[in-house]
């Protein structure tokens, strides 16, 4: 019945994060199904693949060898260093590199740092039985991760006599936490457990993480200090911020961190999982060849918070230029979305259609794709 609203379905409960049964054989199905894509996306089922491969590798590194030998080496992804693992091949690809460079009037050492997404990959696979457990693993399928689970995590490393961590994987994993849902027990809990835990932070390039005197940063006292003083979401103000170059202000809880965030917007909903729009621009129209179109909002459909103005806007323009490739599953997650809450009427801006402020364009295919139904969140 063109032009009726359905009543707008109440909003879910985000699941819990499930890694599924433990074997060879799951992991060898994980590694399909993210093999079929062609780009690699942090959604539950990579996450999935993650932590299963960490599972049986940190147990039984043969086991788990046998399941990913498959993997290639040559592969700009970070999937490589798995590869190269799988087969007993030495890692030789490092995302950070050093370099001497002339400011002017001497040479100085300069560090340029890959961004958060790819060096998390590169260093867990590149030593993918190392890792007591993987801080990063998501606690919801929505990505984020609580407080509890965090605390668990460390305390593993502290009884397996782990003596560091990954600066990446922590800083991914300190990224994804539910500031807002942290309560006072958590945090009291997370305090007495992690008391003198004393685990290191290692860096890409070998150095442990140290403060500004060369003294050592252990990754209880970064995250004690961050929840105090967490990242707080921009707002995205139209003509002035680029969705594919978003800035963040890094709080000073983090500032010894390298930063990571550069040219990642469309990684954005997978850092930041319970942020609005700033965190997902990666909801746009197919202007141009965008493969992971699809697979982000199936992911992004399970946000636990509503979508927020423009990337409610963007979401319904992303029907207007559907391509053969994507159809599928924007459909799915359309539906998806709806059902559990997450598009609500009265909510999309048009200023924000492709994320760009100043006069919308395209607006006649966008009516007609859409038809009455989805032109009436915007009114």
């Amino acid at each position: 019945m063109q032009g009726l609203w359905r009543e707008t379905p109440k909003l879910w409960e985000v699941l819990r994060f499930e890694i599924g049964e433990t074997s060879r054989k799951n992991l060898t199905d994980l590694l399909t199904e993210i093999s079929d894509r062609k780009e690699y996306i942090d959604d539950v089922a990579f996450e999935r693949f993650i932590a299963m491969a960490n599972n049986i590798a940190h147990k039984n590194p043969d086991e788990a060898k046998i399941s990913l030998s498959g993997i290639t080496i040559n592969d700009s992804s970070g999937m490589s260093a798995l590869g190269r693992w799988a087969k007993n091949i030495e890692n030789n690809v490092c995302p950070d590199s050093k370099t001497n460079e002339w400011n002017g009037e001497k040479e100085v050492l300069k560090i340029r740092y890959s961004g958060l997404v790819y060096t998390r990959r590169v260093v867990l696979f590149e030593s993918i039985d190392k890792w007591p457990c993987i801080l990063s693993t998501p606690s919801y399928e929505d990505l984020s991760i609580s407080l509890p689970d965090l605390t668990d995590r460390l305390i593993r490393y502290k009884n397996e006599n782990f003596l560091y961590v990954a600066e990446p994987d922590l800083q991914f994993a300190i990224t994804r936490l539910d500031i807002e849902r942290i309560t006072k027990e958590d945090k009291k809990r997370f305090l007495e457990k992690t008391d003198g835990l004393k685990l290191k932070i290692l860096l890409p390039l070998g150095d442990f993480l140290k403060d500004e005197k060369g003294e050592d940063i252990f990754a209880e006292e970064i995250i004690k200090d961050y929840l105090d003083d967490p990242y707080v979401e921009p707002k995205f103000s139209l003509g002035k911020s680029a969705y594919w170059r978003e800035d963040v202000d890094v709080p000073k809880s983090l500032k010894a961190f390298p930063f990571r965030l550069s040219w990642c917007y469309e990684d954005m909903y997978s850092i930041f999982p319970t942020w609005g729009d700033y965190s997902l621009t990666a909801i746009r129209r197919d202007t141009e060849v965008y493969h992971s179109q699809g697979i982000n909002l199936r992911q992004i459909a399970k946000r636990r918070k509503p979508l927020t103005k423009g990337a409610m806007m963007n979401w319904i323009a992303t029907r207007s230029n559907l391509s053969d490739e994507n159809a599928a599953d924007i459909i799915t997650a359309t539906n998806e979305a709806w059902e559990r809450g997450l598009l609500l009427p009265g909510v999309a801006d048009i200023s924000y259609l492709d994320w760009s402020g100043g006069t919308p364009s395209n607006l006649a295919s966008l009516a007609f794709c859409n038809g009455k139904i989805w032109l009436k969140t915007v009114c």
